[in-house]
């Protein structure tokens, strides 16, 4: 049938040349796989089909393409139908089955062409003449590559013809001939992960979530190729790739504008530490690119950077990709830009809307934060507090003004948050409130030398994650806090913090309080070095017992400590219970039907309420130094 298919080919369409293929035995299956990709894994039935003998390759030309939709093995499918009917009917001459190969888009043209003869389309069809000359040429050659590549040039003018990819970093250390200044892997971003290992001829060592890592020879030498989305938002992945350019040495970069965000990205969120070398890139990219005029100190700051990432995230509709999503995930910086944008968000919004609608809508997916922002329980404990209407109260780490804002009903305000947006988030809704007797500082207490003795009350806001963001102990901190409220306190002034119980009955039942869980009673080195050890990232948050705080409290010269035991967690208690009191076990027995504890780390449900409930009876007598977690008031 062989003289027919070429009769009728030149029939239908230009037949240019006419090559008998010849593949090695040792390499004819390898070949077959590597051909039809993930169309064909090794030792598919199309290789065991053929004899290993020489097969025909013809290059044709349709100068008239037509195209539509056929049934294809991978369903229907857009093609060029001439040459995929042409296809059918030789197949059919042949007595069915796969004797017979035929390409159906420009795309797999390019692809089987420069695998068979080295060639891409461009540079194959300058180098035929316009018909065939009826001799067919003998070639004695497997599929380039198969026995590892020349040197750069040639495996990429491959890569260009086959799939689509960029080299997403380090692309300054490759050379066009030479591979001897790469000194760690390529890191190859693509959404056609096993058709590169294919095309090459690389050998799969690892597997992780959406990349693989090949072993590629080149100049006999084998260099390590990173395949993958390398962790980004697929949505990125895909415009990184549509947006390609091609480099000096013929391979595909990111163009600068992506390359800039993707490792700003790659830097911040999947770095423990930012690497120096990252770090003079992106300053000469932004400078480039005229973004902030960035400065090395802005990428050990953070919070410049992290914006600019965010916005641009925010702007694309990128998402950061979740944790076990890459190998290190630096939750921190993410929960950061998260918080900005959620605050810009509500910046906007608050010019139009009341800040109760705009909470609403801000935080409609997090009902916790959306709880904590608007509720009335979150300052219900005034009531344990002797506020007078010309009294002076400081409220340190305001937040979003859940505290200072309902202290202002009853006397003046002075408000510290060192974050710029919460601030100015802050005035907006007091504007709304009509709170006129609050002001807004936005610094930390360490930074605002009030004279000694100007307030009648302090409130420390979130006194567990205090010194959390320091170079020193955060137990010291905690310290120096306590020491400089007491200075600013009047004498007979009084300070009011809360904070969890680390031997609350729920948390040794092994409840999770910011991911501690069953070891959260531990010394707190202990506690954090486990923290640190399951999740690769440092522990935020430092909680004491009962005797540890009043120990704390006592040693910055205050006085006459009053505990309250908090049923349900502290930032949203329904009850107090005094445990300066002998009839506060009795309180707790006689009301176990309210109580109703929730997980910290997820404000769902307690799983473990109706132990709970017998715990608490059964160690009623012990229950100050069991309690979820304790407000604090003492004196001056």
């Amino acid at each position: 049938m062989t003289e027919d298919i070429l009769s009728d080919l030149k029939k239908k369409f230009e037949l240019l040349q006419v090559y008998e293929v010849n593949w090695s035995s040792e390499f004819f299956s390898d070949n077959m796989s590597r051909f039809y990709g993930v169309n064909l894994p090794p030792g598919a039935f199309k290789a065991d089909q053929h004899d290993f003998g020489p097969f025909l390759l013809c290059i044709i030309e349709d100068k008239n393409p037509t195209y539509g939709n056929r049934e294809t093995s991978k369903g229907e499918t857009h093609v060029n139908i001439n040459t995929f009917d042409a296809k059918q009917t030789y197949r059919s001459w042949t007595g069915g089955g796969n004797h017979i190969h035929s390409s159906y888009t420009p795309a797999e043209s390019e692809h089987d062409i420069v695998l068979l003869l080295g060639k891409n389309l461009k540079d194959i069809r300058n180098s035929l003449p316009e018909k065939w000359d009826n001799k067919i040429k003998a070639i004695n050659s497997d599929l380039v590559g198969s026995k590892g590549w020349k040197n750069t040039s040639q495996l990429f003018y491959v890569l260009n013809a086959t799939v689509n990819y960029v080299i997403l970093r380090n692309f300054e250390n490759i050379s066009e001939l030479d591979i001897s200044a790469l000194n760690s892997d390529i890191d190859i971003l693509t959404n056609q992960v096993e058709e590169i290992r294919f095309v090459t001829n690389g050998k799969k060592i690892l597997e992780e979530k959406k990349q693989e890592f090949h072993l590629v020879k080149i100049e006999n030498k084998d260099v390590l190729f990173h395949v993958g989305e390398q962790y980004y938002d697929p949505k990125w992945v895909n415009d990184i790739l549509d947006h390609k350019i091609l480099h000096q040495h013929e391979f595909y970069t990111p163009n600068d504008k992506d390359y800039f965000y993707s490792l700003l990205y790659r830097t911040l969120v999947q770095k423990p530490m930012v690497p120096e070398d990252h770090v003079e890139k992106l300053v000469n990219l932004s400078s480039k690119l005229k973004i902030n005029n960035l400065t090395r100190e802005d990428f050990f700051t953070h919070n410049v950077v992290i914006e600019i990432l965010d916005v641009y995230m925010r702007k694309m509709e990128y998402e950061y990709m979740p944790r076990g999503y890459s190998t290190f995930y630096n939750s921190e910086v993410v929960d950061f830009a998260i918080e900005k944008r959620e605050h810009r968000m509500f910046m906007e919004k608050l010019a139009t809307k009341n800040w109760l609608e705009v909470a609403a809508e801000v935080y409609q997916n997090k009902p916790w934060s959306y709880a904590m922002i608007t509720s009335q329980n979150r300052a219900d404990f005034l009531f344990l507090l002797d506020i007078k209407k010309d009294n002076l109260a400081l409220v340190i780490g305001a937040d979003l003004g859940q505290i200072a804002l309902p202290l202002s009903r009853f006397c003046n305000v002075i408000a510290i948050e060192n974050d710029p947006d919460k601030i100015e988030i802050m005035k907006i809704i007091a504007k709304q409130e009509n709170r006129n007797n609050i002001e807004f500082l936005n610094s930390d207490i360490y930074n605002t030398k009030f004279d000694t003795g100007k307030f009648d009350l302090v409130i420390i806001n979130g006194f567990e994650k205090v010194g959390f963001f320091e170079n020193k102990d955060q137990m010291e901190n905690q310290q120096e806090l306590l020491n400089e409220a007491n200075r600013v306190l009047k004498l007979g002034g009084t300070l009011y913090f809360d904070a969890l119980n680390k031997f609350g009955l729920q948390y040794l039942l092994g409840e999770n309080v910011d991911g501690l869980q069953d070891y959260v009673y531990l010394k707190s080195d202990i506690s954090k070095s486990i923290f640190e050890t399951e999740t690769g990232e440092r522990l935020k948050t430092l909680h004491h017992g009962k005797k540890e705080y009043e120990k704390m409290i006592l040693k910055s010269g205050f006085k006459d400590v009053n505990f309250y035991g908090n049923l349900r967690d502290h930032r949203l208690p329904f009850a107090w219970v005094d445990l300066s009191s002998n009839k506060s076990s009795m309180f707790v027995a006689n009301n176990l039907y309210f109580l109703d504890e929730f997980d910290t780390s997820n404000q769902t449900r307690s799983k473990y309420n109706e132990k709970l409930k017998h715990l608490y009876e059964i160690f009623s007598e012990n229950l100050p130094n069991l309690y979820s977690s304790y407000s604090m008031v003492a004196q001056k």
